[in-house]
């Protein structure tokens, strides 16, 4: 029986719609048997089962609570990637996990005012 591989996801929300989009994207990208996607012959001992363990903070995205625009809209992502890896990292040494995150991420919406050639 072969181990299974472990990924470590911290996300920056505690928004249950947000973690299960990060969980349903790391499983559809972290598919050791992928087969279709590299058109290969996949043998037994080629596959891998993948384990993928999602931690949720509660974390600020240090912009405005309505984004306008890109940058801000990436910037409060960012923000929110970061300060959940460090959440994640400070979990770890409390509970004594010595399992880094592998990945962070953060979820950021924010509107972009587009004009209509119409309208204008």
């Amino acid at each position: 029986s072969i181990a299974a591989l472990t990924i470590r996801v911290a996300v920056g929300s505690k928004n249950p719609c947000k973690i299960e989009a990060v969980r349903k994207a790391f499983e559809d990208v972290f598919v050791w048997n992928s087969k279709a996607a590299t058109n290969d012959v996949v043998t037994e001992q080629d596959e891998r089962p993948v384990k993928i363990v999602v931690s949720s903070y509660d974390v600020p995205s240090g912009v405005s609570d309505q984004p306008f625009g890109d940058a801000e809209t990436r910037e409060g992502a960012m923000n929110r990637a970061k300060a959940a890896y460090d959440a994640a990292c400070a979990d770890m040494i409390s509970e004594d996990d010595n399992q880094y995150p592998d990945f962070a991420v953060g979820l950021e919406g924010g509107l972009e005012k587009q004009y209509h050639p119409q309208t204008e």
